[in-house]
């Protein structure tokens, strides 16, 4: 199956909700993808920031947005290489790439057709575009070093739960030109970079931040 058109690229990184809009339908109703205002700021955030962090209360189509970010990234830009990680295995497999393959069952034929799933591996066949799923603890970070590329993004999801010395690793990854960090999760404790991004203004100035409320839903 041939990737998208040219056209279609451009159109979807300038405006990435239509990417959700054009290519899904709702897993429930089978109607057209109603996204949420958080969502299409969310994208375009990512578009727009190298490093984003989100701060989202439990329910409101975080995950989702993560599955329609990675997505849209493989689709869109060469060489893309999504790495996924968080802090126990089952939040990787659990969430983010249950979600991907939901997403990925509900997308236009034509398009679904150009990837192929593995347990921890998404990508393209024929092109170097892929997403991995790794695992980090607290001072574990062997599987991140030496990661580094032009269309690299980072997804850190419960960041919260990420020492700082595997978010440091993940930071010096992401000094290419065109190499971007994800930080989603809760801030429930009182330290680390992820409270510190939404909390501290002098982080504020190289962090573009999004609070998302319960009351933030579609």
């Amino acid at each position: 199956m041939p990737p998208p058109s040219l056209e279609n690229m451009v159109r979807w990184r300038q405006k990435p909700e239509l990417f959700v809009t054009d290519l899904f339908k709702d897993p429930k109703t089978g109607a057209a993808v109603t996204l949420a205002p958080w969502h299409t700021e969310a994208l375009h955030a990512v578009s727009e920031h190298d490093r984003v962090s989100i701060r989202a209360a439990r329910g409101v189509g975080k995950t989702a947005m993560l599955a329609w970010l990675c997505l849209m990234r493989l689709s869109c830009y060469k060489d893309a290489f999504n790495v996924f990680t968080a802090p126990r295995r089952e939040q990787m497999s659990m969430a983010a790439w249950r979600e991907i393959k939901k997403w990925l069952a509900c997308m236009d034929s034509h398009m679904r057709d150009n990837f192929e799933v593995q347990a921890s591996r998404i990508y393209m066949p024929g092109l170097r575009n892929e997403a991995v799923a790794t695992t980090v603890g607290a001072g574990s970070y062997e599987g991140l070093q030496g990661i580094h590329d032009g269309n690299l993004m980072f997804f850190v999801d419960e960041a919260n739960g990420v020492a700082d010395s595997v978010l440091d690793v993940v930071l010096g990854s992401t000094t290419t030109a065109g190499a971007k960090i994800l930080l989603t999760g809760n801030p429930r404790v009182s330290a680390g970079l992820f409270f510190r991004t939404h909390c501290s203004k002098s982080y504020q100035n190289i962090w573009k931040t999004i609070r998302v409320s319960a009351f933030d839903m579609v």
